[in-house]
Parts: C-alpha cells; sequence; structure tokens
C-alpha cells in the first residue's frame, strides 16, 4: 500500500532485473516498492512499499527528474541542479542522503525551470563517477 497523501510523479527502475522500483515525488517523498514473485497458489504479485525520504534535496528545490543507476539516484531539479543520492537501498532510518553532484548545473535562462527531464546511462558512463 502506498504511504498517506502519496502522489508520485517519478518512478524509477533499476539498472540491474531486479524487482523493486522507485516512486518519488517532486520534493522528495519516496517509497521503494518491492515486488514479490509468484506464488503457487495466486496468480498475484506480493508487493510492499517502504516509506522514506531524499536527505539534502529541501534546498535545491523540487525534482524535474530522476534515475537509478550503477552508482546510485541521479535527480534534476527543476532549477538544473544535479544530485546524487549514494546506494541502491533505503538506508536504515528512512533518510537516503543525497549531495551536489560534481557536474556543472545545467545552463537555464534567469527566472525559468524544467518542467520534466530524463537521464540515460551507456556503459561507458555506468563505470565512471557520478
Amino acid at each position: 500500500a502506498w504511504p498517506s497523501l502519496f502522489e508520485p510523479r517519478h518512478l524509477l527502475c533499476g539498472p540491474q532485473a531486479d524487482s523493486h522500483i522507485i516512486a518519488l515525488t517532486p520534493r522528495g517523498v519516496g517509497a521503494l516498492v518491492r515486488m514479490g514473485s509468484l506464488t503457487a497458489n495466486s496468480a498475484e504479485h506480493r508487493l510492499s512499499a517502504e516509506p522514506f525520504a531524499l536527505e539534502g534535496l529541501g534546498e535545491w528545490g523540487p525534482l524535474a527528474g530522476a534515475a537509478r543507476t550503477q552508482h546510485g539516484l541521479q535527480l534534476l531539479t527543476t532549477a538544473g541542479k544535479l544530485l546524487h543520492c549514494s546506494g541502491h537501498e533505503v538506508p536504515a532510518g528512512g533518510a537516503w542522503p543525497c549531495q551536489e553532484s560534481w557536474h556543472p548545473p545545467l545552463p537555464m535562462p534567469a527566472g525559468a525551470e524544467l518542467i520534466s527531464a530524463a537521464f540515460a546511462e551507456d556503459a561507458k558512463a555506468a563505470s565512471a563517477n557520478p
């Protein structure tokens, strides 16, 4: 079940063929959705959602896009700021720490905001630092 009042705008699949999906709101509230396997007596998957929050996102503004990569979560804010959250699992306590990426922000005209954004990761980028 979704956490109460949870309205995600971003759904992220993993870089591996696992059965975890991350759902995120623009303000960094998330749920790690674990899909269980089919049971012998049921044709339905068993689902569970583990709530979490992206720590450090507040000072950079709402999300325009996000991706799960080999290096963790890659985030892009509506102001064009790139952020990185290390790891592939929600840390104990439910706060996933994020920090500013070493990549420069996207060049944006004054007062402009991104509506949405997407990431692509090729094999070469997957082996590089975030």
